[in-house]
């Protein structure tokens, strides 16, 4: 079994296997696509690839995503035909622990990405055109937006980031096109080239070149786009361009939205009323317990009782039940 994590970034590009061959032309791209949708034929017949720029060529891997309700029944079968496979499990309990599942088929590398059937769709079309879905992940999180391949999120953080929640915006590619104001019909039509592709990300008005340097971003998104092909042609061609810094803030006027906010604002006043009441402070003070100890009694006192059943008590009732608390 070959390891997919290497100090947690995951090998991608056709890299993983010792063996791998590159996909040399667009015909053998697709044959072996249809090669993997006969052989999963037997468990599912929603099998799907990204979109390519049409003038790309040759290919590193191939990405196929399918539903996620049939990871093991997938996973099954490749270890049943003793195919090269690389997966995440948990040692313990056998348990697959990550998304992702790649294969080796006639020396060709094949990476499965399981994702919900709600988000399928989504993903496609954030997968497609090379990395054109991390180029707009970039673009929008100034804004306190995340742009994932399962879907567009507001990002709701309080507490000096002790209280982070995703909020679901949609599951709508076009929806997010619409958002950052891109041309739908050309993303739909598709690019020929990557500088077709990289024309089109820039025309949005909240494109800020500023946000893309390698210095620029998270230590996770430098060490993952500084081995990317992609993304340098891409820092090529702003290097090529004047500096563009918008100004301009994104509107978020949906109603559906605006509920799941409003639902979120009073789940972290809620937490915060917990939180103040039923903390280590207090515990520690009542028991004397410190580190290990003191978190193994905080976590089992906590899972004898509800968040509302410790807010609704009273200080007096609360302290004493922590005192009388045993351990199991």
């Amino acid at each position: 079994m070959y390891n997919l994590l290497i100090k947690g970034v995951y090998i991608m590009g056709g890299k993983l296997f010792p063996t791998n061959e590159i996909i040399e032309s667009k015909e053998e791209f697709y044959s072996l696509f249809n090669k993997q949708k006969q052989l999963l034929k037997p468990i599912t017949k929603d099998i799907f690839i990204p979109r390519q720029i049409e003038s790309k060529t040759s290919f590193g891997d191939l990405d196929i995503l399918l539903p996620e309700d049939h990871l093991y029944a997938v996973v099954e079968l490749l270890e049943s035909l003793n195919y090269p496979i690389s997966l995440l499990r948990n040692p313990e309990t056998g348990e697959i622990t990550h998304n992702m599942v790649s294969y080796q088929y006639d020396n060709k590398q094949v990476d499965l990405i399981f994702v919900p059937k709600d988000s399928l769709e989504f993903s496609i079309n954030y997968f497609s055109y090379g990395d054109q879905g991390g180029l707009l992940s970039t673009l929008v999180k100034k804004f306190s937006l995340k742009n994932s391949f399962l879907g567009f999120y507001f990002r709701y953080v309080r507490d000096d980031s002790n209280y982070q929640k995703d909020i679901l915006i949609s599951l709508d590619y076009d929806k997010v096109l619409d958002i950052l104001e891109l041309d739908k019909d050309k993303f739909h039509s598709g690019f020929k080239t990557n500088e077709e592709l990289f024309e089109w990300v820039v025309t949005s008005p909240f494109f800020d070149s500023s946000l893309y340097p390698l210095e620029a971003l998270s230590n996770k998104n430098r060490s993952r786009n500084k081995k990317r092909a992609f993304y340098k042609e891409f820092l090529d061609y702003l290097d090529t361009k004047p500096l563009v810094q918008s100004t301009k803030t994104v509107k978020l006027n949906f109603d559906d939205f605006k509920q799941r906010y409003i639902e979120c604002e009073k789940e972290f006043e809620r937490t915060q009323k917990y939180r103040n009441k039923y903390n280590g402070f207090l515990v520690s003070k009542l028991t004397g317990l410190e580190e290990k100890e003191l978190g193994l009694f905080m976590k089992a006192f906590k899972n004898s009782y509800s968040k509302d059943e410790i807010i609704n008590m009273s200080d007096e009732e609360l302290e004493q039940r922590i005192l009388n608390y045993k351990m199991v």
